[in-house]
Parts: structure tokens; C-alpha cells; sequence
């Protein structure tokens, strides 16, 4: 089960920084599938070696999904919202 917290949980993760997507992959494909996010290549070096790597970004429904989300952190019953199972806005 996907919980309203761990998706908003994730989303703020990649709005702040590049995710690899392997470290969350079954999450990430779900949030992707809806939308909320999409995949990337980008490189990093060590030691002078360049290496591929998938990371997530957000998309424009993905910052709107936050907006949405963290205004429900501020109703007195978050706490039992947080954990609820995750029903995106747009999909029945």
C-alpha cells in the first residue's frame, strides 16, 4: 500500500535534489505512471570515470500534487490521513 505521507514524503525528495530512481524504483514507477514524476539520464564522475544514471524529476502535476498534499498536513487529523491509502486526485 502507498500512503498519502509516503507519496508526499517522495515527492519533496526529488523537488529538493536529484533521486536515483533505482533507490525508490517501485514508488517512483507507480508516481511516474500518474504523472508526478518523470525519469532522466544523467552522468556523475568518480575518479574520472563516468557513470549513467537514472534520476527523478518533478513535473508541473507532481509540484501541484505537493501544493495539495501539504495542505492537508495542516488539518487537525493528518496523522490518520498521512497514513491512508494514497488516491491520486484524477484517477477513479
Amino acid at each position: 500500500m502507498v500512503s498519502n505521507g509516503s507519496v508526499l514524503d517522495a515527492l519533496r525528495h526529488v523537488q529538493l535534489r536529484k533521486v536515483p530512481w533505482y533507490k525508490r524504483s517501485t514508488l517512483f514507477d507507480y508516481l511516474r505512471s500518474l504523472g508526478l514524476i518523470e525519469s532522466t539520464r544523467s552522468d556523475y564522475e568518480v575518479s574520472g570515470v563516468r557513470y549513467p544514471l537514472v534520476i527523478a524529476l518533478l513535473t508541473k502535476a507532481g509540484q501541484d500534487e505537493i501544493r495539495r498534499l501539504a495542505s492537508l498536513e495542516q488539518v487537525a487529523d493528518w496523522e490518520s490521513i498521512r497514513l491512508e491509502h494514497y488516491n491520486h486526485p484524477h484517477v477513479h
